[in-house]
């Protein structure tokens, strides 16, 4: 996938989009993209805390089903 500077790329695994918090509902995609639209350039390290903290925050004290995992790959300028 050919990137351009800037460019932000985001791989995950189900955990992400499936966590759940005590009321049952799922983070979801809505919940990634609002992450990531809070770290509009940013770097790398920065967003994948800031999606973290933000799973953290919304399932709180709900135990943890499924693995999650993120990888966050930044483009930086030429």
């Amino acid at each position: 996938i050919p990137l351009s500077p800037g460019d932000v790329l985001v791989a995950y695994t189900d955990g992400v989009t499936d966590a759940q918090n005590v009321q049952g509902l799922f983070f979801g995609e809505e919940g990634l993209l609002g992450s990531l639209e809070s770290t509009l350039g940013c770097s790398a390290k920065h967003i994948h805390d800031t999606i973290q903290g933000d799973i953290q925050e919304f399932v709180g004290s709900t135990p943890q089903f499924d693995d999650i995992t993120l990888a966050v790959l930044v483009r930086g300028s030429e």
